[in-house]
């Protein structure tokens, strides 16, 4: 039912109704709770990183939980590159070459 032509719509005092703009974005926000708990229930044995089932959801609430997976990944791979390059920065050279491959000076 529409939220204009429902009850509780008519029967609630001015103050206390919502816009319709509001509804839309809390009912988005439901039904995208929802296929949330539902994806977690569905893929609770996947390794979610490799394999996702989307058969159990709507084309646009798949597509949405796709969209969210690749950016965590994407974000994930950045923080590993981050830290590899700063671990990478901090090591302290050892050996006989400096870090351009020239002889550095305690070898001489």
């Amino acid at each position: 039912m529409e939220y204009n032509r429902s009850r509780k719509a008519r029967d609630t005092p001015a103050e206390d109704k919502i816009t319709f703009e509001q509804y839309q974005e809390m009912k988005q926000q439901i039904t995208y709770d929802i296929a949330w708990q539902i994806f977690d229930e569905i893929n609770e044995q996947n390794d979610t990183d490799k394999f996702i089932d989307l058969n159990c959801l709507e084309f646009d609430d798949a597509k949405a939980i796709t969209k969210q997976k690749i950016y965590d990944v994407a974000r994930e791979v950045q923080l590993f590159a981050r830290e590899k390059r700063q671990s990478a920065s901090s090591m302290q050279h050892v050996g006989p070459f400096d870090a351009k491959g020239h002889p550095s000076k305690a070898s001489k």
